[in-house]
C-alpha cells in the first residue's frame, strides 16, 4: 500500500486550491466513484477530475483523498483544505466544514475491500476522525 501525495498527480496549471478547515473534523464520510467503471490509471482520473471540476464548477476536487480497492491512498485536498464534495443538504450548514469526505475507486453494487477499508481508516485516524463513517448519501 502506497500513499501518493498530490504532487504525484496533480497538474500545475490546475492545482487543488480551496479555503483552511473552518471548523474540526467530526465525520468521515464514504464517496463512490458515481460510474460504472473505474480507470486503471489513478493519476490520469484524479488530473482529469480535477480539471472538470475546476471548468464546470469553478472550484477543486472536493475528496480529501482517493482510496484504491489495493489499498493505495492518492491526496487530493488532504486535511489542508476544506472539505468541498458535502455540501449537506440534508443537515444543517455546511457539512463540507466539519466532514472528511474519502473517494473510494468502486462502482455501483461493488464493496469496498478489506485493504481499502483498512487505508481510509488509517487515514480518518490521522485526521483526528475516529468514528463510524457515513455514506455521501446520508448528508
Amino acid at each position: 500500500m502506497t500513499d501518493y501525495p498530490r504532487s504525484h498527480w496533480v497538474e500545475p496549471s490546475y492545482p487543488i486550491t480551496g479555503p483552511a478547515p473552518r471548523q474540526r473534523t467530526t465525520v468521515a464520510v464514504c464517496h463512490w466513484s458515481g460510474g460504472g467503471s473505474v480507470p486503471a490509471d489513478k493519476p490520469r482520473w484524479l488530473r482529469d477530475m480535477q480539471r472538470s471540476w475546476v471548468n464546470g464548477r469553478g472550484y477543486s476536487l472536493g475528496y480529501w483523498a482517493l482510496v484504491c480497492q489495493n489499498g493505495d491512498s492518492y491526496q487530493i485536498r488532504g486535511d489542508d483544505f476544506n472539505a468541498a464534495a458535502n455540501p449537506g443538504d440534508k443537515v444543517t450548514g455546511n457539512a463540507n466544514d466539519w466532514t472528511a469526505p474519502i473517494l473510494f475507486d468502486v462502482v455501483p453494487n461493488e464493496w469496498a475491500s478489506i485493504q481499502a477499508i483498512e487505508t481510509a481508516k488509517r487515514l480518518w485516524r490521522g485526521w483526528g476522525v475516529t468514528g463510524r463513517p457515513v455514506p455521501h448519501s446520508a448528508l
